[in-house]
């Protein structure tokens, strides 16, 4: 969050256009894995041009963080059957092609899966 903050600011900005307690909630949403730290700088960005609840702009964009298990298996069968070439690597001892399903995943998501989740699910169904 400091991070997409102080960019933000830049050097010559001293004001920060967000109520505290706006980026505690935005804190909150993290700890609870509620978002993931993408959506977190997304909706920093969105905080920072009209300072609104964090959880109201979530359900607004519909930007929460999508943990349901059985979903992103879905997901997990797509990309694994679309990707044929990155399963083969992974499958001959290649990892670095699991970051290659990762990503595969996450853009499916739109951006809202949850990245440990999804690396474990692909993990199993990669056996």
């Amino acid at each position: 969050i400091t991070s997409e903050v102080f960019r933000l600011l830049g050097s010559d900005e001293a004001h920060i256009p967000i109520r505290p307690e706006h980026l505690a909630l935005l804190a909150d949403l993290l700890a609870e894995e509620r978002i993931n730290s993408g959506t977190g700088k997304r909706l920093i960005g969105m905080m920072w041009a009209s300072d609104r609840n964090p959880r109201q702009l979530a359900e607004e964009h519909k930007l929460w963080m999508i943990s349901d298990r059985e979903t992103l298996a879905g997901y997990a069968g797509q990309v694994i059957e679309s990707n044929a070439k990155s399963v083969a690597d992974y499958r001959s001892g290649k990892v670095k092609a699991l970051d290659t399903l990762v990503g595969q995943m996450m853009r499916l998501t739109g951006g809202q899966g949850n990245p440990v989740l999804i690396r474990s699910i692909l993990k199993e169904k990669l056996g």
